[in-house]
Formats: structure tokens, sequence, C-alpha cells
């Protein structure tokens, strides 16, 4: 028993060190929009379309997200992080490392992550609300 509640407080400590992480990222998220909001910060909506799924005999695209589809990379602040070469954005030139992500088809993240959103989405393009700091 001595086990399962130190494994309890753990996962309770874990639990809230994860909803601090969440206020905080949508607290910045707020100013972030705020600032977008006010023309402070460039803001721009960019067509985001799925690669091709790669194991089809006909074309036909992915839906949701993926990291290695679509060369794209997310830090924790929502910002993109890395650009792969030769990945799909890459080769559009629509977003740029530093550019945060703010909406995901009108829907502010208000702490949750893009690619979370995309994947529960399952959709085969979307429009992202981005915000060039």
């Amino acid at each position: 028993t001595m086990l399962s509640e130190w494994e309890e407080r753990m996962a309770l400590e874990r639990a809230a060190k994860e909803g601090a992480r969440l206020e905080v990222a949508a607290a910045e998220e707020e100013w972030l929009c705020g600032q977008a909001d006010s023309g402070a910060i460039e803001q721009r909506k960019v067509a985001f379309r799925n690669a091709l799924d790669p194991r089809s005999l006909v074309p036909r695209p992915l839906r949701g997200f993926s990291e290695t589809a679509t060369g794209i990379a997310f830090d924790d602040a929502n910002a993109v992080r890395k650009l792969t070469r030769g990945g799909l954005e890459m080769t559009r030139h629509r977003l740029r490392v530093g550019d945060v992500i703010l909406a995901v088809d009108g829907e502010r993240l208000k702490g949750r992550r893009p690619a979370e959103v995309m994947e529960a989405l399952q959709r085969e393009s979307y429009e992202l609300l981005v915000a060039t700091p």
C-alpha cells in the first residue's frame, strides 16, 4: 500500500504540474491573441493541407496531423520549432520558424496544442491563425 500511495501522490503532482503548464500556456496565448487583435503583432491566416498517404494506391490526403508527413514540429508555446528540409510545409513557405499558432479552423487553442486539435478534427486541410512575433 505504501507504493500505491506514493504512485497516487506522484500522479497528483504530475497532474498539478500539467494543469499549471496549461494555465500558463492559456494566459500566454490570451496575451498574444490580444496583441495580435490590437495589431501589435502581424497576424495572418494560413491554409494548411496534409500530405498524400504514401501507402495508398490512389492519391488520398492524410487526415489529422503527423509531424513526419507535414515536416512541422511545434514547441510547448505552440510556436513552429522546426520545419524539416523537404517536408511538405517547407516547400510551401507559408509557415516560418517562430510563428505561433493561435487557432485551428477558427477555434482558439486555449492551452491545447495545434497537433492535438488537428488530430481530433481528422480533416485533410485546416485554416491556421498564425501570429508572427
